[in-house]
Protein backbone atom coordinates (compact mmCIF):
# COMPACT_ATOMS: atom_id res chain seq x y z
CA UNK A 1 0.00 0.00 0.00
CA UNK A 2 2.64 2.55 0.49
CA UNK A 3 4.66 2.03 -2.37
CA UNK A 4 0.72 2.47 -4.36
CA UNK A 5 1.04 5.91 -2.39
CA UNK A 6 4.54 7.28 -3.46
CA UNK A 7 3.73 6.18 -6.73
CA UNK A 8 0.49 8.20 -6.94
CA UNK A 9 2.23 11.52 -5.17
CA UNK A 10 5.10 10.94 -7.90
CA UNK A 11 2.96 10.76 -10.72
CA UNK A 12 0.31 13.79 -9.32
CA UNK A 13 3.82 15.96 -9.05
CA UNK A 14 4.83 14.76 -12.91
CA UNK A 15 2.02 15.11 -13.78
CA UNK A 16 1.68 18.92 -11.92
CA UNK A 17 5.10 19.93 -13.46
CA UNK A 18 4.05 18.76 -16.71
CA UNK A 19 0.70 21.05 -16.88
CA UNK A 20 3.03 24.00 -15.33
CA UNK A 21 5.24 23.85 -17.90
CA UNK A 22 2.73 23.74 -20.47
CA UNK A 23 1.14 26.92 -19.29
CA UNK A 24 4.69 28.64 -19.61
CA UNK A 25 4.80 27.64 -23.01
CA UNK A 26 1.68 28.49 -23.82
CA UNK A 27 2.30 32.21 -22.38
CA UNK A 28 5.70 32.81 -23.73
CA UNK A 29 3.88 31.97 -27.05
CA UNK A 30 1.43 34.41 -27.02
CA UNK A 31 3.98 37.28 -25.95
CA UNK A 32 5.72 36.33 -29.60
CA UNK A 33 2.33 37.13 -31.45
CA UNK A 34 1.64 40.69 -33.06
CA UNK A 35 0.14 43.05 -30.63
CA UNK A 36 -2.88 44.71 -31.81
CA UNK A 37 -4.96 47.67 -30.23
CA UNK A 38 -8.36 49.28 -31.00
CA UNK A 39 -7.91 52.93 -31.73
CA UNK A 40 -10.50 55.93 -33.15
CA UNK A 41 -9.70 57.92 -36.34
CA UNK A 42 -7.99 60.86 -34.99
CA UNK A 43 -4.99 58.10 -33.56
CA UNK A 44 -4.47 57.52 -37.61
CA UNK A 45 -1.36 59.00 -38.43
CA UNK A 46 -2.34 62.03 -41.52
CA UNK A 47 -1.05 60.11 -44.30
CA UNK A 48 -2.75 56.89 -43.58
CA UNK A 49 -6.37 59.14 -42.78
CA UNK A 50 -5.91 60.49 -46.65
CA UNK A 51 -5.04 57.80 -48.56
CA UNK A 52 -8.25 55.87 -47.18
CA UNK A 53 -10.45 59.11 -47.45
CA UNK A 54 -8.80 59.36 -50.61
CA UNK A 55 -9.32 55.37 -51.54
CA UNK A 56 -12.63 54.87 -50.37
CA UNK A 57 -14.81 58.05 -49.70
CA UNK A 58 -17.77 58.23 -48.22
CA UNK A 59 -16.98 54.27 -46.74
CA UNK A 60 -18.11 53.68 -43.11
CA UNK A 61 -15.25 52.81 -40.69
CA UNK A 62 -16.44 50.03 -38.53
CA UNK A 63 -13.14 49.11 -36.58
CA UNK A 64 -9.30 50.62 -36.50
CA UNK A 65 -6.32 48.61 -35.12
CA UNK A 66 -3.17 49.55 -34.91
CA UNK A 67 -0.66 46.57 -34.99
CA UNK A 68 2.65 45.38 -36.54
CA UNK A 69 3.08 42.50 -39.30
CA UNK A 70 5.75 39.94 -38.12
CA UNK A 71 8.78 41.84 -39.20
CA UNK A 72 7.63 44.69 -36.38
CA UNK A 73 6.35 46.90 -39.13
CA UNK A 74 3.93 48.94 -37.59
CA UNK A 75 0.19 48.63 -39.23
CA UNK A 76 -3.06 49.93 -39.14
CA UNK A 77 -5.85 47.65 -40.59
CA UNK A 78 -9.33 49.84 -41.02
CA UNK A 79 -12.40 47.77 -41.29
CA UNK A 80 -15.27 49.30 -43.34
CA UNK A 81 -18.35 49.19 -45.19
CA UNK A 82 -17.91 50.82 -48.91
CA UNK A 83 -20.63 50.43 -51.42
CA UNK A 84 -22.30 47.87 -49.43
CA UNK A 85 -19.22 45.81 -49.42
CA UNK A 86 -17.37 44.70 -45.96
CA UNK A 87 -14.01 45.59 -46.74
CA UNK A 88 -10.49 45.83 -44.90
CA UNK A 89 -7.71 47.86 -45.77
CA UNK A 90 -3.87 47.76 -44.39
CA UNK A 91 -2.02 50.74 -44.44
CA UNK A 92 1.96 51.72 -43.28
CA UNK A 93 2.41 54.66 -41.19
CA UNK A 94 3.63 56.40 -44.62
CA UNK A 95 0.40 55.76 -46.01
CA UNK A 96 1.28 53.17 -47.97
CA UNK A 97 -1.44 50.61 -48.41
CA UNK A 98 -0.45 47.21 -48.14
CA UNK A 99 -3.44 44.99 -48.27
CA UNK A 100 -6.97 44.86 -49.28
CA UNK A 101 -9.47 42.40 -48.13
CA UNK A 102 -13.10 41.97 -49.54
CA UNK A 103 -15.88 40.22 -48.79
CA UNK A 104 -16.70 38.27 -52.27
CA UNK A 105 -20.61 36.54 -53.02
CA UNK A 106 -20.27 32.88 -53.49
CA UNK A 107 -22.32 33.27 -56.96
CA UNK A 108 -20.09 36.12 -58.12
CA UNK A 109 -16.80 33.74 -57.70
CA UNK A 110 -14.60 33.83 -60.96
CA UNK A 111 -15.21 30.73 -62.43
CA UNK A 112 -11.51 29.50 -62.20
CA UNK A 113 -12.04 29.68 -58.17
CA UNK A 114 -15.21 27.75 -58.07
CA UNK A 115 -14.14 25.02 -60.27
CA UNK A 116 -10.51 24.87 -58.32
CA UNK A 117 -12.36 24.08 -55.34
CA UNK A 118 -15.47 21.72 -56.63
CA UNK A 119 -12.13 19.69 -59.21
CA UNK A 120 -10.63 18.90 -55.65
CA UNK A 121 -13.03 18.22 -53.09
CA UNK A 122 -16.42 15.91 -53.66
CA UNK A 123 -19.95 18.03 -52.74
CA UNK A 124 -17.86 20.62 -51.28
CA UNK A 125 -19.88 23.66 -49.63
CA UNK A 126 -18.28 27.08 -50.60
CA UNK A 127 -19.59 29.42 -47.01
CA UNK A 128 -17.94 32.26 -47.70
CA UNK A 129 -15.45 33.96 -49.57
CA UNK A 130 -12.52 37.00 -49.94
CA UNK A 131 -10.84 38.41 -52.62
CA UNK A 132 -7.60 39.45 -50.79
CA UNK A 133 -4.70 42.08 -52.67
CA UNK A 134 -0.99 42.28 -51.63
CA UNK A 135 0.66 44.44 -54.16
CA UNK A 136 0.07 42.91 -57.66
CA UNK A 137 -0.79 39.95 -56.21
CA UNK A 138 -4.52 38.59 -55.47
CA UNK A 139 -5.86 35.79 -54.19
CA UNK A 140 -9.11 34.40 -52.93
CA UNK A 141 -9.98 32.65 -49.49
CA UNK A 142 -12.54 30.67 -49.40
CA UNK A 143 -13.86 28.83 -46.75
CA UNK A 144 -15.51 25.30 -47.51
CA UNK A 145 -17.48 23.00 -45.85
CA UNK A 146 -17.06 19.13 -46.87
CA UNK A 147 -19.64 16.44 -44.86
CA UNK A 148 -18.41 16.92 -41.33
CA UNK A 149 -15.46 19.21 -41.82
CA UNK A 150 -14.67 23.02 -42.23
CA UNK A 151 -11.87 24.60 -43.76
CA UNK A 152 -10.48 27.72 -45.32
CA UNK A 153 -8.32 27.50 -48.50
CA UNK A 154 -6.31 30.36 -50.13
CA UNK A 155 -6.75 29.68 -54.14
CA UNK A 156 -4.93 32.04 -56.92
CA UNK A 157 -6.08 33.53 -59.86
CA UNK A 158 -6.43 30.69 -61.61
CA UNK A 159 -8.25 28.35 -59.33
CA UNK A 160 -4.49 26.59 -58.38
CA UNK A 161 -5.12 25.83 -54.24
CA UNK A 162 -1.91 27.62 -52.40
CA UNK A 163 -2.71 26.98 -48.53
CA UNK A 164 -5.53 24.94 -47.09
CA UNK A 165 -5.73 24.71 -42.88
CA UNK A 166 -8.47 22.31 -42.97
CA UNK A 167 -8.82 18.81 -42.11
CA UNK A 168 -9.97 17.52 -45.00
CA UNK A 169 -6.17 17.92 -47.04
Amino acid sequence: MHINKSLQMVSMRITGIAVLGMCCFAFAGESTKAHSKDIGKKELPAAVLTSYEQAYPNAKIKEIKKTSDTAGVELYVIQFKYSGTKMEADYSADGSLTQTKADVAIKSLPEAITKGVMDRYAHPKLVSANKVVTGSVTVYEVKVKIPEEKGKLTLDTAGTILESNSKFE
